[in-house]
């Protein structure tokens, strides 16, 4: 009987590897009679353990996640499942918002190089006040499920995609101890307008014709955005910020192990940045800009 969604991750990994020696036995080719009906029993043992453990997983959804709402989206890079229509408060976990939200690209990948999501969050946190440096790191984390739509695409399917995004949202600040702040115009003013001081900044350093889309609803920073981070390097920097922040410990945060199907280890890949007194080092060559911008997270007060 499958109690955890950790059970049920080691029973999904097993039906699909079932899966695949079913097909390999379907398209074999046996050469002699009695090969030909060995693999068709082996094709009938691996069916009915297929079917038994399908069936276990069904059995575990109808005991917990009946209220869903909606299928689960593809498994994040922790090994959840994720319920875009009907999140709960503890579904999240940040290095699922981390690892995704440094792979999304801002303004849909058109700028000179890759600008993630993840750095962005980054910077409008250290533009707020420090009771609302939280609320602006993850106030893009619902991207990390979604993706980022291009504005357009929000607008023509906002009655859509806002309860979705709102709805994460909500669930999120539930978990983490802040969902008054999503009450509060004020608090989302704040952040709203640090938002659109970063997309002024992101468009004057950039982009290429990112004024085309016309006036901005705020000033840029004076400092430029000098230092475009790679994803490794922006997921740890997410990951410190939001350590430093919430004030949990570097420990609890422990890199993901990657099970299914044997991937490798997040950290032990070549390019990604190593770890040295608790945040991440800077590869030789790739230099951080100005301080006032991009500080490391852990300095900041």
């Amino acid at each position: 009987m499958i109690t955890s969604e950790e059970q049920f991750l080691e029973a999904a990994k097993r039906a699909y590897l079932l899966s695949q020696e079913k097909l390999r036995l379907r398209r074999a080719t046996p050469t002699t009679r009695g090969e030909k009906i060995a693999r068709g029993l082996q094709e009938i043992d691996a069916g009915l353990e297929y079917s038994r453990i399908r069936r276990e997983m069904e059995e575990y959804d109808e005991r917990y996640n009946s209220d869903r709402k909606g299928r689960w989206t593809t498994p994040l890079f922790t090994g959840r499942r994720f319920w875009p229509e009907s999140p709960k408060a503890g579904d999240f976990d940040v290095r699922d918002i981390a690892h995704a939200l440094a792979r999304v690209n801002r303004f849909n990948g058109h700028t000179p190089k890759s600008y993630s999501v993840a750095q962005h969050s980054i910077l409008v946190s250290q533009q707020l006040p420090k009771e609302l440096k939280l609320f602006g790191l993850l106030h893009d984390a619902g991207e990390g499920y979604l993706g980022d739509l291009i504005s357009p695409i929000k607008r023509l399917f906002k009655e859509f995609y806002a309860p979705i995004e709102d709805g994460i949202m909500v669930a999120l600040a539930e978990q983490l101890g802040f969902p008054s702040l999503l009450h509060s115009q004020t608090a989302k003013d704040m952040v709203k307008k640090a938002d659109n001081i970063l997309l002024a900044t992101e468009v004057r350093d950039l982009t290429t014709t990112g004024f085309i889309w016309g006036d901005s609803a705020e000033l840029p920073l004076d400092k430029e955005i000098g230092y475009v981070w790679p994803a490794e390097l922006a997921e740890e920097e997410f990951l410190e910020r939001f350590r430093y922040l919430y004030g949990v410990p570097a420990e609890r945060i422990a890199p993901v192990q990657i099970t299914v199907l044997d991937r490798r280890t997040l950290g032990d890949s070549p390019g990604v940045p190593g770890r040295k007194h608790g945040r991440p080092t800077v590869p030789q060559g790739w230099e951080r800009a100005t301080a006032e911008v991009l500080e490391p997270a852990t300095l900041e007060a």
